[in-house]
C-alpha cells in the first residue's frame, strides 16, 4: 500500500503543478514535491524486492525491479532528474513563455460621477452610465522542458507519462506477489 500512497501523492502535485503553470516558482515548488514522492514508489518497491532488506521477497521479484527500470527511458530519467534536485541543486525547467499582441483589443471606460445627483458642469450628463471592457484571453501558459530530455515532450505531458509507468508498475508488481502496493 505505501507505493500506491506516493503514487497518490505524487499525482497530487501533478495536479498542482498543472493549476499553477502560470506562476513559475509554484509550478517549480510543486514539480518538486512530485519527483520526491514519485521517487518514493520506486525507492519502496526496491526494499520489498531486495532479499537483503525484505528476507520474504519472492524470488525473481529484484531480476523483475531491474528489468522493469532498465527497459524504460523515463523511470532512469526521472530517478536521476529527482537525484539531482535533492543532492545537488534544485531543478529548474526552461520554460518560453508566447505573448500575444491582439489588435482587437481595447478598453473603452465612460464613467459619469454625479455631485449630490447634479452633474458636473463641465461634463454634460450621458444617457445612462456605460461601462464596456473588451478583453483578450489569457495568454497560454508558459511550456516547460527538462534540458536533459531528449524527448518532445515537455515536463507536464512527461511527468504524466511518468505516472502512468509507475501506475503500471505498481499493478504488475502487485499481481506477482512481489510489492505490496
Amino acid at each position: 500500500m505505501k507505493e500506491q500512497e506516493k503514487l497518490d501523492e505524487a499525482e497530487y502535485f501533478y495536479q498542482r503543478m498543472i493549476v499553477e503553470q502560470n506562476n513559475q516558482l509554484y509550478f517549480k515548488y510543486n514539480l518538486s514535491a512530485f519527483l520526491s514522492a514519485a521517487r518514493s514508489v520506486l525507492q519502496y518497491a526496491a526494499k520489498d524486492v531486495d532479499p537483503a532488506n525484505t528476507p520474504s521477497a519472492r524470488p525473481g521479484a529484484k531480476a523483475w525491479y531491474d528489468c522493469k527500470i532498465t527497459s524504460s527511458i523515463i523511470l532512469p530519467f526521472f530517478r536521476d532528474t529527482r537525484d539531482v534536485n535533492i543532492h545537488r541543486s534544485p531543478v529548474s525547467p526552461k520554460s518560453n513563455t508566447t505573448l500575444q499582441v491582439d489588435d482587437l483589443f481595447h478598453a473603452h471606460f465612460i464613467d459619469h460621477v454625479s455631485l449630490n445627483g447634479q452633474a458636473p458642469a463641465e461634463t454634460p450628463p450621458p444617457p445612462a452610465v456605460v461601462r464596456e471592457k473588451e478583453l483578450k484571453p489569457p495568454p497560454p501558459p508558459p511550456e516547460y522542458k527538462f534540458t536533459d530530455w531528449s524527448g518532445t515532450e515537455d515536463v507536464p505531458t512527461l511527468c504524466r507519462k511518468y505516472l502512468g509507468e509507475l501506475e503500471q508498475f505498481i499493478k504488475e508488481g502487485v499481481s506477482l506477489g512481489y510489492i505490496s502496493g
